[in-house]
């Protein structure tokens, strides 16, 4: 299932890192439901749906994320909520913004 994200930028022209610019999106929309989510602002379709674009900009790489973005929803106890979803979303915030050359060396 292409994302929603992804639909969105596909028809920018003239720019060939369509898929900077849906990495930014999905990362922003994460954190502001995950956030609503934590606050209690939101409700766990939302974060289904979260899990959903991230699954599809992130093949691969958020399947460590999506699992503890998993058991947050499953989990009863705040602190280990908190703390699965802030590890769930710095470890896609480090995808969505790949290291700076100056920061390599």
């Amino acid at each position: 299932m292409p994302s929603h994200f992804a639909r969105t930028y596909q028809h920018m022209a003239f720019t060939p890192d369509k898929d900077v610019f849906v990495r930014h999106a999905v990362l922003s929309y994460a954190e502001m439901t995950l956030a609503a989510f934590l606050q209690g602002q939101e409700r766990a379709y939302a974060v289904r749906d979260v899990v959903e674009e991230l699954r599809a900009t992130f093949p691969g790489g958020a399947a460590y994320a999506v699992q503890m973005i998993e058991q947050a929803l499953q989990t009863d106890d705040e602190t280990a909520r908190l703390q699965l979803v802030t590890r769930a979303l710095d470890l896609i915030g480090r995808q969505a913004r790949p290291p700076s050359p100056a920061s390599v060396r």
